[in-house]
């Protein structure tokens, strides 16, 4: 919900220019989301489910994805947040399972 919140308020704001584009703004807000939907995913055992949210970001980048700059730079953002979601996703289940064992 804090997400959806924060995406509703980069919307309102980029009506209102400050020098950062809107799309520019959205971008954020995408990768913000698509970070928590990882962790959240990974988190409760379902990685496999992440190609459904690259793929999803792929069809809607498809006209885009055939400037091969903008494909490198695609590419290197969602597998880069693809792999900090992950990694705080195991991060936290390991924290978990080390305090369960200790108590």
């Amino acid at each position: 919900m804090r997400f959806m919140k924060f995406a509703l308020k980069i919307r309102l704001k980029s009506e209102q220019s400050d020098g950062k584009s809107s799309s520019m703004k959205l971008s954020i807000a995408i990768g913000y989301i698509e970070r928590a939907l990882i962790f959240i995913l990974a988190f409760n055992g379902h990685p496999e489910t992440i190609g459904w949210i690259f793929a999803a970001k792929s069809i809607a980048r498809f006209k885009e994805l055939e400037n091969r700059r903008f494909t490198e730079y695609y590419l290197i953002g969602t597998l880069t947040s693809i792999f900090w979601a992950l990694l705080c996703a195991i991060a936290g289940k390991n924290l978990i399972a080390y305090l369960s064992t200790t108590a």
